[in-house]
């Protein structure tokens, strides 16, 4: 027997913030899940799948809004879903609308809005047990009866509550098809109310076709219309824009006239007895109302806190609160920064472990190896080291978020960061990015304010991360210390992790204020209540943002880092570098003459082999340093040595600042090789001497403490890492972020160095 293909349906999973929609989301879903933006913007779209008995549901999980009139960049994506402006111009089939037992009044608001839309809707009645401790009884069975839709009273923890909803909801998806919503709601409404409403739909559809203009609304259009002019006029404009017959002056002139016969609906509200916006709004509270009346009891409950008030009196307390939120705080970023060491190290011991298994495979040729070692490995592996920090990052983030926390420490942080123009949520993405700039700024995510989040995005590289420190060990240790004491070196220290975070605030006071012109509002944000953590939840958002890193950075990192290899190893001319080290060649040739003579006259000289080995590596090195210092990128650094003169940077360092754009702390491992000392970190001795020997013609040092003052401040302030640059254009969707980064950054590290440099000169050196 032939089995029956199933019916697709696109349901829209829809209701306020905090009323457990993304536990049902993942409890419906589970793995079978997947994420991604929404087109043209950086909002963050979540879709899963679900097999029922005749239908494959494709699920998404929209932002959560508390009404039609979207303010966030999150609230418009969920109302252009919902009015068929995204996801091709189609509507949802269905909607799943989550109720928030302990909050009804301000849910049914918004349910009578989606009401409006005429599209099927199942509501899934949550917080149950939240409402009990109220003493808010709700008969789940009088309320499906009044709004005429089916209704599940489920707890989105327990799995025998989701199983029974899998179980019905094939029938209910059939008896929701079935009914048209808004002929049963709108038999709620005083009789000018619905009247207002169909004079308003008819003037706009003539409208619509005295301009030849293909456009059906709805009453939850109207009511857009009647309440936001301008979002109502730009959401006809993008309307306007997908008929190819249309260009934007003939939209721009029907948009005029559409003016005017707002105006003059708004005008005749008064025919109807309808006197302002406001009065359209009460009246949805007074069904509200009448439906609760109906439905909902409230029992007296003992005066006595709730476990939620408990604990806000001390989390929320301004000394106590702020206490544990710094002490959690160091836990999250002590978290990235040293417990993902060990984590990160195996990572990059596997990787070095693939790199000499392709080096002892002896089956390739120099330039193949190189390619295979220094741009493939090298490329995943910068991309893969990544890995554990950005976990770390959001398990935590998830258990605070999931657990209600999370926005408490907005508000505890919002009085900090306010008069910069971001607000409390920046806290987060900010702190994180010490470690690392790449899971800092995919912590923006938390951020639901547009422009605060790009903002946030593009002063988070400012801050001074784990890459950094590898820089400042070796100067200081090198030129600080030896001179200075430890105190000093300590305060300097401190100081290069401080410069960024100071010039943070007062750009992004530069930006909120004078480019993105963040408007100044109140930072509103709803106080959950506090709840035991979802470790589903938990799960789906630490693969979700390893998975994101991953496909969406990695792609962008693996190709920078086999450009940067090219143009390290191009143009690669063995023969002058043999000719470079011949004089080197010449004298181990004569040392293992030596050494085949002591053999031959049974007078082995040891130490004769250690000084063979020790020249075949100062030959290697040699090479090496020859090839980096004639590779496309030696020559570029060369050739901006007069640029970075005034900074107190020889063309050494100059290369090493351009070949540091992959990872920060590879300018090391460059001097390094330009001086001839092999494999070299931040601790390295040979290293340092070769640092502080350096000397012009004259004599005279080519580093001093002030060139390395002079360098960490460029260092802490530049748009050194490539796989910052490339997370940012990800996250931001476009190019032109990135590249003002880079720019606006490096413009200030060259001009805060310069003048370090040059002031230090004038007075001291």
């Amino acid at each position: 027997m032939q089995q029956t293909a199933k019916k697709e349906l696109s349901i829209a999973l829809i209701g306020n913030p905090n009323t457990g929609k993304t536990t049902v989301f993942n409890a419906l879903c589970g793995t079978k899940q997947k994420t991604g933006n929404y087109p043209g913007v950086t909002v963050e779209k979540r879709i899963g799948y679900l097999d029922i008995k005749d239908y494959h549901l494709e699920i998404y999980d929209l932002p959560g809004l508390y009404s039609l009139r979207a303010t966030s960049s999150d609230e418009k994506i969920a109302l252009e879903v919902l009015t068929g402006r995204l996801l091709e111009n189609k509507k949802p089939d269905i909607i799943l609308y989550i109720i928030d037992a302990s909050n009804l009044k301000r849910n049914l608001y918004l349910l009578l809005q989606i009401l409006e839309l005429n599209i099927p809707v199942i509501g899934i009645l949550t917080m149950i047990d939240i409402a009990e401790k109220k003493g808010i009884i709700c008969d789940t069975k009088k309320l499906q009866d009044k709004l005429q839709i089916p209704i599940f009273s489920i707890n989105a923890k327990n799995s025998k509550d989701i199983q029974n909803l899998k179980e019905n909801l094939n029938q209910a998806i059939n008896h929701a098809l079935n009914y048209h919503n808004y002929d049963n709601i709108k038999k709620l409404y005083p009789k000018n109310i619905n009247e207002y409403y169909k004079y308003c739909l008819k003037e706009l559809n003539e409208f619509f076709k005295k301009n030849h203009i293909n456009i059906s609304l709805t009453p939850a259009d109207a009511f857009l219309c009647l309440t936001d002019q301008n979002e109502f006029l730009f959401y006809l404009e993008q309307l306007l824009l997908t008929e190819k017959s249309q260009d934007k002056n003939s939209i721009q002139i029907i948009l005029n006239d559409l003016k005017q016969t707002i105006q003059k609906i708004i005008e005749s509200s008064k025919e109807f007895q309808i006197y302002s916006n406001s009065q359209i709004i009460q009246y949805r509270y007074k069904i509200i109302d009448t439906i609760l009346k109906e439905t909902v009891q409230q029992k007296e409950i003992l005066n006595k806190k709730t476990l939620t008030e408990t604990l806000d009196s001390i989390l929320t307390h301004k000394f106590l609160g702020l206490i544990l939120f710094i002490n959690i705080m160091a836990i999250m970023f002590q978290s990235i920064y040293t417990w993902a060491t060990p984590l990160m190290d195996l990572i990059e011991e596997f990787f070095s472990y693939l790199t000499e298994i392709v080096s002892n495979s002896g089956i390739f040729s120099p330039m193949m190896e190189s390619f295979i070692n220094d741009g493939i490995i090298a490329g995943v592996g910068s991309v893969v080291v990544f890995v554990p920090q950005i976990a770390i990052l959001f398990f935590f983030i998830a258990i605070l978020e999931d657990s209600g926390y999370l926005a408490r420490a907005s508000f505890l942080m919002d009085k900090l960061l306010s008069w910069t123009g971001l607000n409390g949520r920046s806290f987060i993405p900010l702190i994180s990015s010490f470690a690392c700039a790449v899971p800092g700024i995919m912590a923006t995510r938390v951020i639901n304010d547009d422009k605060v989040r790009k903002s946030t995005i593009l002063v988070a590289p400012l801050m001074s991360c784990s890459a950094r420190l590898p820089v400042y060990i070796l100067f200081i240790g090198t030129f600080i210390e030896p001179k200075y004491g430890a105190l000093i070196a300590g305060l300097c220290l401190f100081a290069m992790h401080s410069i960024g975070l100071i010039v943070a605030f007062f750009v992004s006071l530069i930006m909120n204020k004078k480019i993105l012109k963040t408007p100044s509002i109140p930072f509103i944000m709803e106080l959950p209540e506090y709840h035991i953590p979802s470790l589903r939840n938990i799960y789906f958002r630490v693969i979700d943002a390893v998975k994101n890193f991953l496909k969406r950075a990695g792609t962008i990192i693996f190709a920078m880092s086999i450009i940067i290899w090219g143009l390290i190893y191009f143009p690669h001319d063995e023969e002058l570098a043999q000719k470079n080290v011949e004089p080197l060649l010449q004298q181990l040739e004569e040392l293992k003459n030596l050494e085949q003579e002591d053999i031959k006259n049974g007078t082995p000289f040891p130490e004769r082999k250690i000084q063979i080995e020790l020249l075949e590596k100062e030959i290697e090195n040699e090479i090496a340093a020859f090839h980096l210092s004639n590779s496309y990128l030696g020559r570029m650094g060369k050739t901006i040595e007069p640029i970075f003169r005034p900074l107190g940077f020889d063309w050494k360092l100059s290369i090493g600042i351009l070949s540091a754009f992959p990872a920060r702390e590879v300018i090391i491992s460059t001097l390094g090789i330009i001086y001839n000392v092999g494999e070299a970190d931040e601790e390295s001795d040979s290293l340092r001497s070769k640092l502080l020997n350096e000397k012009f013609p004259d004599g005279s040092p080519v580093y001093t403490p002030l060139t390395a003052i002079s360098l960490m401040v460029f260092f802490a302030l530049c748009a050194q890492c490539m796989s910052t640059l490339a997370i940012i254009k990800k996250e931001l969707g476009s190019w032109k972020y990135p590249i003002y980064v880079f720019l606006y950054m490096t413009g200030l590290a060259y001009l805060l160095s310069l003048i370090v440099y040059q002031t230090g000169k004038f007075f001291f050196y």
